[in-house]
């Protein structure tokens, strides 16, 4: 099993990719829409916009997402550091 840091730089390393990748851009979606399900079974209270059906409300995560992805520079994911590291 991997540390939060080393799961923040493979985030970020997918990330990247994604900004620029169609098909890293599709397995990004894929690992968070997946998270996003969990997350709403697990606090259905906290992942719930009245008005909204679930997979309405992961449709327009995805856009806004995919809007900042595009939008932002790449991030760096070898600058990454520990907290406790500075």
């Amino acid at each position: 099993m991997i540390d939060r840091l080393e799961a923040a730089q493979l985030d970020a390393r997918e990330r990247d990719a994604a900004r620029t990748d169609g098909a890293a851009l599709a397995r990004y979606d894929r690992k968070w829409a997946l998270r996003l399900v969990r997350l709403q079974r697990a606090h259905p209270g906290r992942w719930r916009v009245p008005g909204l059906y679930d997979e309405e409300l992961r449709d327009e995560l995805t856009l806004r997402m995919i809007e900042q992805l595009r939008a932002a520079p790449p991030a760096r994911a070898f600058e990454l550091e520990p907290a406790d590291k500075e």
